[in-house]
């Protein structure tokens, strides 16, 4: 019994670290998403230049059978 009421605990708190960091995760990514939307809207050039780059990159592995 006590092995497994220690287990549970254990996966409890593995649950809790992991909702933490996933909520940790998420608010930076908010962050993040938010400092690149008013980046672009202040450089357009910038967002379709990362857009040329990332298609190029898209299309070079696609392509590559």
């Amino acid at each position: 019994m006590s092995v497994e009421n220690d287990v549970k605990n254990n996966v409890e708190q593995l649950c809790d670290g992991a909702k933490s960091a996933a909520c940790e995760v998420r608010a930076g990514l908010k962050d993040v998403a938010g400092h690149s939307c008013s980046y672009i809207k202040d450089n357009p050039w910038a967002g379709v230049g990362a857009g040329a780059v990332v298609g190029l990159v898209i299309g070079f592995l696609l392509g590559k059978k």
